[in-house]
């Protein structure tokens, strides 16, 4: 996008940023914005930023694209169409064609508001997930930290009690150190005044000892110095004796460069003689030259002036040439511009014949079409109504199977209904199978002891073979009596029956040894003893009205004592009142169906407070009643399966058969179309038929003037070329005249001046060796030069020599005599040095008696200094141990001892506490890591558990919205798209035929059933042709078709304003015209800005405009406005709005 920003010119300064405005007219509200006039406005900058302004005020993109949705405003949409996207349209795919018809039906802002619901759906549904899987891994974090608070509390407990114990052993032991501190620092400083005098005595010998260190200094200076001043005389004299031996070296050395330059001046003035010979004779052969070079120069000149007078006449002879050649070719072009015209003539003379005699013939095969089509016409009438006849019978089979179908998919559909219901309840029932078998496994309801006997029972192997088992697994009770025995057997139902007595004994020492609660025992043998003792119960008297309850109890013929003996004197009774108004005797019990019981006076009844599956008496009745009853439904539902199947296979046939019809049904409305639209376009041929007889009439008449106009220009022309044939052979003649002239002249001017280039030669070499003599000239007289200034320079050298000798025998004499004043000044420095010596000799045996004493009173000061550091490291050990015992208080109980005030017992058993402590320790240590923040944590993840419950059932809610509002805009697009689409397929049809002149179009649905997303096929039969695909259709009418497209979606839903670029472009002039008239009528309900190069098209225009670039790199826009007075005050009373046409800079320029 930077390109089109103005990057200067030579005299305009570049800019940073390109802006472009849209003002639209907004007083219908076409705009969903409260403004009478809307500005849209983007500026470009050279960083690349984009801005967007919607009447100056900054927006986004998206603010603009939602405001223009719906409006058929856009750079896809119909509002701006140019030659390549009107083919677009045509050739793409079903589904890309579409979105044309969703801008005009106003469906892109909800299907853009749907694409939005479906994002916000799907990000939905990824938070639920994400919100599912964080609340279960919080109710996992919850149970973890549940079992790490309560063992946080536990240990919190322990350390607090740690803490105190701790804190008191090491307080005591602190306060021990603290008066141990003290003892020994009052040790300390009795010990540092005893170090301060012994350091004061060995000070004063320190300080006589610095004395004569000090005196000892100062003479071995004196004897440095005397050192120093009789090795600097020694250096002295051996440097003058060296210096003598080296000036006489040098005097015997000048003495032979001396001779050596003596030679060298007599053979350099030999060589200066011979110089000056040399350059004598150089001098005279230089003069020769010079003369011999005049002479040559002098000749050279004359050639020269006559090499120019020749160049001079072959100038003037080519100019006469040029002249006369200029004149031939014009007179060949115009001589071909004729023969051009000629040839032209003649062709086109040829090309008219051709059409006069091709006229005559295509008026004669126009005149036999027409009789046929007319023949034709008659034929597929008929066949017509034969087609529309057999579509009706097919559309009544086809609404008849559809019903069918509907009514087999309902009856499927309730039967799966049924099987879900089923199924259900089947779940259900094995739910309370697997409870009520989990309950008589593990013996729920029994009390703790008969459990432990049953589950005894139960291992493999065991002891207890003489049980046979409990009262309530013994005995079945018929259905509906359960709760009748329930009642009266009450704590009996667990009675553990056994064979012997002795079985009895072995269960209770078994409980008894392994505390393993009590149970109640009876005995079969007992029973039988007890039976044959007692008497039979009363009640006889009640036999008329009421049943034995043991009638309705069910037990092995092995065990009858056991149910003769618990039920001997019970009854059933249908109610209680009936009981209570025949009092029975004291030993007889009633019990009615619903569970009450009367009882020696007592009633008791009401509900119990144990679930149905923890009833003792009934419940395996009851867990096969369940399974025989889950038999049954896994049955049912097979069956409901079966019949399901069968109709939703009679459903799929019944699909197959509707879709089969359906194809028959399509084919046959193709092939009725197809019949209509040969109908129509043989209609169509035999109208156009008779326009073509009139039109080849017409043309017939047009071509005969023609061919007379054309034969009267050729013979005028043939004449014309004949006078520009002989004016050409008249030049060239000329020509060839001068041209011969010219060829002698050259030919001279060639040979003068190979005779100046040989003298030239001559000359170069002349000048060489005039150069070579006054360069030998200048090097011979360099050379003397040299040889003199040598002479002078050796003559200088020898004068030098002399005097030099001279200075060094004066130095060599100067030299011995401070030799022989050294020699007496060293003889003196011998004698004192060594009387200084004996001085320092004295001084060194008194310093060493210093010393001894000095080191006496050291080791005294070390022995005292030991004693200090050994307090020291104690008072430094205590200070170490008071401070580890308060950093490990405060590191591990955050208290300071300093700050710590305790009151101590005198009696207190330290050792006792110091074990406490320990034990504590090694307690919290076998617990583990302990995360003490476990209970804030454990509250905070209660709180979290309950915030993210809550945000899960926002995003159900949302999600339920999300789901409400997308089925609203689908039914809401669906409507709009299927009425534009049926008033843009009917204005289609229409301005096909008025821009063919006739033929067939239609605009298919792919797939009628999904209309959201289907694509929209095209279907177009051009007057005279067969029904083809698009992509068969010329330029011109590819073109045609789209612009009919064009106008009838705007002449549904029409666009505020429509930019055509050079749609007409393929166009002939007779369609033109046709698209010209439908474009009139759309000037006056929208406004059209087109770019072309037709003319026809122009003349519709009100302004026309153009670019033209005034100054170099600076466009400027031209505009021209049509002075139609009556045309523009018409359009002004027919349309509220202006129409603008844009035109293109070069057609601007042919205009």
């Amino acid at each position: 996008m930077q390109d089109v920003i103005f990057n200067g010119t030579d005299t305009k300064e570049p800019i940073n940023f390109a802006e472009v405005s849209l003002v639209f007219s907004n007083e219908k509200r076409a705009l969903p914005i409260d403004y009478d006039e809307v500005t849209i406005t983007r500026r470009v900058f050279r960083s690349g930023e984009t801005e967007y302004l919607l009447n100056k005020t900054p927006v986004r993109l998206k603010d603009i694209s939602e405001l223009l949705m719906g409006t058929g405003i856009g750079a896809e949409s119909y509002s701006i169409i140019e030659q390549g996207k009107m083919d677009l349209v045509l050739s793409s795919r079903p589904e890309d064609r579409r979105f044309v018809f969703e801008e005009a039906s106003g469906i892109t802002k909800y299907k853009a508001k749907k694409k939005e619901a479906l994002r916000k759906l799907e990000q939905t549904e990824q938070n639920l997930l994400r919100i599912n899987d964080i609340i279960q891994e919080v109710k996992r974090q919850i149970s973890s930290i549940e079992r790490q608070a309560r063992k946080a509390e536990r240990y919190k407990e322990d350390f607090d009690k740690l803490k105190d114990l701790e804190v008191k052993s090491v307080f005591f032991e602190y306060k021990n150190l603290k008066t141990l501190d003290k003892t020994h620092a009052v040790e300390s400083i009795d010990l540092k005044a005893r170090e301060c005098e012994m350091s004061s005595e060995l000070g004063c010998v320190s300080s006589k000892i610095s004395q004569y260190r000090q005196a000892i200094d100062e003479v071995n200076h004196s004897i440095s110095e005397f050192k120093n001043k009789y090795t600097t005389m020694s250096n002295s004299f051996d440097m003058n004796a060296h210096k003598i031996d080296i000036d006489n070296e040098r005097t015997k050395e000048l003495l032979e460069s001396q001779e050596g330059v003596k030679k060298e001046t007599e053979s350099i003035q030999a060589k200066i003689s011979e110089a000056e010979e040399l350059i004598r004779k150089l001098n005279q052969d230089l003069g020769k030259a010079l003369s011999f070079k005049k002479e040559r120069q002098e000749l050279v000149e004359d050639k020269n002036t006559l090499l120019t007078g020749l160049s001079k006449d072959i100038e003037d002879a080519e100019g006469a040439i040029k002249v006369s050649k200029v004149q031939s070719i014009e007179y060949l072009s115009e001589e071909t511009k004729i023969k051009n015209e000629l040839i032209k003539l003649g062709a086109d003379l040829q090309n008219r014949s051709a059409r006069e005699r091709r006229l005559i013939v295509e008026k004669e095969t126009v005149q036999k079409e027409l009789e046929s089509i007319n023949t034709v016409l008659t034929g597929l009438e008929k066949e017509c109504l034969e087609a529309e006849r057999k579509i009706g019978g097919i559309k009544s089979d086809l609404e008849a199977k559809r019903r069918a179908k509907n009514n087999m998919a309902s009856e499927a559909q309730k039967l799966q209904l049924d099987i879900g219901q089923e199924e259900n309840r089947r779940a259900a029932i094995r739910s309370k199978i697997e409870l009520l078998e989990d309950v008589v496994k593990k013996h729920e309801g029994f009390y703790q002891g008969v459990k432990n006997i049953l589950f005894k029972m139960d291992e493999p192997g065991s002891s207890f073979k003489g049980i046979i088992g409990v009262a309530a697994d013994m005995i079945k009770v018929e259905k509906g009596y359960e709760e009748a025995v329930n009642t009266f057997l009450g704590n009996n139902a667990q009675l553990l029956v056994t064979e012997k007595d002795s079985d009895i004994s072995q269960a209770i020492e078994y409980l008894k040894n392994n505390k393993l609660g009590k149970a109640t025992f009876v005995s079969l043998e007992t029973l039988r003893r007890l039976k044959a003792n007692s008497n039979k119960g009363d009640g006889r008297n009640y036999l008329n009205t009421s049943a034995p309850l043991k009638n309705f109890v069910k037990i092995d013929s092995k065990y009858q004592d056991f149910l003769d003996h618990f039920f001997a004197n019970a009854y059933i009774a249908q109610s209680l009142e009936n009981v209570l108004q025949n009092i029975p005797s004291s030993n007889v019990v009633f019990i009615t169906p619903s569970g009450l019981m009367y009882n020696n006076g007592t009633v008791s009844g009401g509900s119990s407070s144990e679930g149905a599956q923890t009833l003792l008496i009934g419940r395996k009745n009851k867990l096969e009643g369940l399974r025989s009853e889950l038999s049954g439904l896994d049955d049912r539902i097979e069956n409901l399966k079966r019949l399901t199947q069968e109709k939703n296979e009679l459903v799929s046939t019944l699909d197959n058969d509707i879709n089969s019809i359906e194809d028959i049904f399509r084919d046959e409305e193709m092939n009725i179309s197809g019949i209509r639209m040969k109908l129509d376009g043989h209609a169509e041929g035999a109208k156009k038929l008779k326009d073509e007889l009139s039109l080849a009439a017409l043309e017939l008449e047009e071509v005969k003037q023609m061919i007379d106009e054309l034969s009267k220009k050729g013979d005028g022309l043939n004449a014309e070329f004949n006078k520009i044939e002989k004016s050409k052979t008249a030049a060239e003649q000329s020509i060839h005249e001068v041209q011969l002239i010219l060829t002698d002249k050259r030919g001279r001017r060639e040979k003068l001046g190979l005779e100046i280039a040989t003298l030239a030669a001559e000359n170069q070499s002349l000048y060489r060796e005039e150069e070579n003599l006054r360069n030998n000239v200048e090097k011979e007289s360099a050379a003397l030069e040299e040889l003199r200034e040598s002479l002078f320079t050796k003559e200088s050298a020898l004068g030098e020599y002399a005097n030099r000798m001279e200075a060094l025998e004066e130095e060599i004499a100067q030299l011995r005599a401070q030799n022989e004043a050294i020699s007496v000044e060293l003889n003196i420095l011998n004698e004192e040095s060594a009387t200084i010596e004996k001085r320092r000799s004295d001084m060194v045996d008194c310093l060493s008696i210093e010393e001894l004493q000095l080191k006496d009173k050291e080791k005294g000061i070390e022995l005292l200094r030991n004693q200090i550091r050994d307090l020291d490291v104690k008072l430094t050990e205590t200070s170490y141990k008071k401070a580890n015992l308060k950093e490990r208080i405060l590191q591990s109980y955050k208290a300071d001892l300093e700050e710590t005030h305790m009151e101590l017992e005198d009696n207190i058993d330290w050792d006792a506490i110091k074990t406490q402590v320990a034990e504590l320790k090694e307690k919290l240590d076998r617990m583990g890591p302990v995360n003490l923040v476990a209970i804030d944590e454990h509250k905070e993840l209660e709180e979290r558990h309950a915030f993210l419950a809550h945000q899960q059932e926002d995003l159900v809610n949302a999600k339920d919205s999300l789901m409400k509002a997308i089925q609203k805009i689908n039914k809401t697009t669906k409507e709009l798209f299927i009425d534009t689409f049926q008033k843009i397929q009917v204005e289609f049809k229409n301005f096909f035929r008025l821009l063919f002149g006739g033929g067939q179009a239609e605009l298919v649905l792919v797939d009628e059933q999904d209309v959201l997303e289907c694509g929209v096929e095209i279907i177009v039969r051009p007057p005279g042709k067969k029904l083809q695909n698009l992509m068969l259709l010329s330029g011109g009418e590819k073109a045609l078709t789209a612009t009919a497209l064009l106008f009838a979606i705007f002449k549904v839903k029409p666009s505020p304003f429509c930019v055509l670029d050079e749609i007409d472009a393929p166009l002939d002039e007779s369609n033109i015209m046709r698209f010209s008239q439908v474009l009139k009528d759309f000037l006056k309900i929208s406004q059209f800005i087109i770019i072309t190069h037709n003319k026809r098209t122009i003349e519709l225009a009100d302004v026309m405009y153009g670019i033209t670039m005034q100054e170099r790199g600076v466009s400027k826009i031209v505009s021209v406005k049509f002075m139609d007075i009556k045309a523009k005050e018409q359009d002004k009373t027919e349309a509220s709005s202006g129409h603008s046409f844009v035109r293109s800079p070069i057609a601007l320029e042919e205009i």
